[in-house]
């Protein structure tokens, strides 16, 4: 349910806390609908079971599939499951044109994700890095891999620490040093720290970065 006061603090998955706050307009053209999932507690067979259901009803009108790599491949199996064949999700959703994977690599996948995924030449394939923590980065360009642009318009201020002065168990050094945008260096690797503007609060994300470019800002 909709967050009623600005002091409640949603005790959900951040998927859900994303999805609930989302615009009715927007909301109309996003699956999974939350409001088909009936059960609070439903358990991941229940999900991939709903959004079966929506893909059936809806998918030919996808045309954006934002999914971490692995999940994606354990729906597909899923679905395969229930059809006792193996279903590409070209048949769900025949005019896929972009794949938005969540996560740093996709590498060890790679080989499924060619079956799960085959029969769709034209499908591009993207990468976008987002958490609880405020961390939000994209692929700019679909043609450059490992490649991707933080966001900083928003509510997020980032800061790095060299990766000198943090331990190999993530802890900070003592008087470990913290450096805003103006302060880092091309080539170098940081551990990336984000926060509010107003600073209050400091979140290491335990991303190690490597600046490739400081305006756009890009690791």
């Amino acid at each position: 349910e909709p967050l009623k006061r600005t002091g409640d603090v949603p005790v959900m998955g951040f998927h859900t806390a994303v999805d609930v706050q989302r615009g009715w307009f927007r909301n109309r053209w996003t699956l999974p609908r939350m409001t088909a999932i009936a059960e609070q507690n439903a358990n991941r067979l229940q999900n991939f079971a709903t959004m079966l259901d929506q893909l059936r009803t809806h998918g030919k009108e996808v045309s954006v599939l934002v999914a971490h790599p692995k999940t994606l491949i354990d729906f597909a199996l899923f679905v395969s499951q229930q059809e006792s064949r193996f279903v590409a999700l070209k048949e769900l959703m025949p005019n896929l044109s972009v794949y938005v994977f969540t996560g740093y690599d996709i590498s060890l996948q790679r080989t499924e994700l060619a079956y799960v995924l085959g029969g769709l030449p034209n499908l591009k394939w993207m990468q976008w890095c987002y958490s609880p923590s405020g961390l939000l980065a994209w692929q700019e360009d679909v043609n450059i891999r490992q490649r991707l642009r933080l966001l900083d318009d928003g509510q997020v201020f980032y800061e790095f620490v060299p990766v000198e002065d943090v331990y190999a168990d993530g802890r900070f050094v003592r008087n470990y040093r913290r450096y805003a945008t103006d302060k880092i260096q091309l080539g170098q690797e940081y551990l990336l720290v984000v926060s509010t503007k107003a600073g209050l609060l400091g979140v290491s994300t335990g991303q190690v970065v490597k600046i490739l470019n400081i305006e756009p800002l890009v690791v």
